[in-house]
């Protein structure tokens, strides 16, 4: 196993990615790892080269948005005739 690839847990911890995501892409074949056996278990490894190229290419798009401008108005009140 070269240095490139982790096991899922570290990927998931550098990612921020859910496990399940992370194996999801794994299936897919959006990211690169494979299936083996670690301690009696079987285990997923995950490419790190990979995980970081889907990571850059899945939101470089956002840099080349303009940002968001959120405007809050004030929330309606209804009319009553208590006083508050």
């Amino acid at each position: 196993m070269g240095t490139d690839y982790v096991k899922l847990k570290e990927a998931q911890r550098i990612s921020g990615m859910h496990p399940d995501t992370l194996k999801r892409l794994l299936r897919s074949g959006e990211i690169r790892g494979f299936k083996a056996t670690d301690d009696g278990r079987h285990r997923w490894f995950v490419s790190l080269r990979s995980l970081n190229q889907y990571r850059e290419a899945s939101t470089a798009f956002m840099s080349t948005l303009p940002p968001r401008r959120f405007y809050l108005k004030p929330r309606e009140r209804p009319e009553t005739d208590e006083p508050r």
